[in-house]
């Protein structure tokens, strides 16, 4: 054996491994893109929301002032979803009501997110005698139907639509404590708890900086299905008189008014109410890809 032969380095030892960019650039490329029923109901959503925001750029007629020559004009050219008793384009008033309807949802859930997220937060850190009190309270809350306890607290408060609102989200409190505090729960007993514990963080700084952002995504995908579910609340309410008197555009009040009409004029009462399942239908759609996401 020759002396080159002896000393001839072996094969080279592996080194470390390349970080695995390509197999992470692949994993993005191959994430599913979001259904067609979610597409087509975040079109419905960005449609509704242009309404809200700006709905005489979108509609000609003014929803308040009718034309008595053309009431009860059936759908058309003119008139796309048609007129009604005085007149008036009933496309221009759904266009114009959904700032109210879709205002008095996100004032109802808002409510819902604030006072139940933070009796659920309280309940579920402090333990104790505050638990049993909330929960108590919440369980109360949820003996009691919620469209029965909306209309109960818009009763006492004055028949308005934002009073409305403030019942819808009240009687979603409870719903909102509930998850909170389940969530709270199971995130106390997590080891990254103890760990701040012992660096000597604040209870105060453990339960706004680590409790309350891992136990808030669930309790916002609720909220956007809790937002559909008050939109049909206020709505339901606005039918029996319980929100903004006419000539206000509330698209429950739209339904009530069209009733009436109802064997001459059934487009009065059909126009709205698909309005409003179809916006109900694609934010629970909505919701629900999303919680499917999370769970992935």
């Amino acid at each position: 054996m020759t002396t080159s032969a002896l000393i001839s380095p072996g094969p080279a030892a592996p080194g470390p491994a390349a970080p695995p960019v390509e197999a992470s650039r692949l994993r993005v490329a191959r994430r599913p893109l979001p259904p067609a029923g979610v597409l087509l109901s975040l079109a419905v959503l960005v449609v509704v929301l242009a309404w809200s925001l700006a709905p005489g750029l979108l509609t000609r007629h003014d929803p308040a002032i009718g034309i008595p020559d053309e009431k009860f004009t059936a759908p058309g050219w003119e008139h796309w979803l048609g007129t009604d008793h005085l007149g008036r384009d009933l496309l221009a008033r759904i266009v114009h009501g959904s700032a109210s309807s879709m205002t008095s949802a996100l004032i109802a859930v808002g409510i819902g997110v604030v006072l139940g997220g933070l009796l659920g937060l309280l309940g579920g850190y402090l333990g104790g005698w505050v638990d049993s009190v909330i929960s108590r309270v919440v369980e109360v809350l949820l003996a009691i139907p919620g469209f029965l306890l909306a209309v109960v607290v818009v009763t006492a408060l004055g028949f308005d639509t934002r009073n409305a609102a403030i019942a819808t989200g009240i009687s979603a409190v409870a719903v909102f404590a509930r998850l909170m505090r389940a969530e709270v729960l199971r995130v106390r007993t997590s080891v990254f708890l103890e760990a701040a514990r012992l660096v000597g963080a604040s209870p105060t700084t453990v339960l706004l900086r680590h409790v309350l952002p891992n136990a808030l995504r669930p309790v916002l995908s609720l909220a956007i299905l809790q937002f559909g579910i008050a939109i049909l609340v206020i709505a339901g309410l606005a039918f029996l008189g319980y929100g903004d008197p006419p000539p206000a555009s509330d698209w429950g009040l739209l339904v009530s008014d069209g009733r009436e009409h109802l064997l001459h004029a059934p487009w009065l009462v059909i126009a709205p109410g698909v309005v409003i399942a179809v916006v109900v239908l694609s934010v629970s759609r909505l919701s629900s890809w999303l919680d499917q996401g999370r769970n992935r």
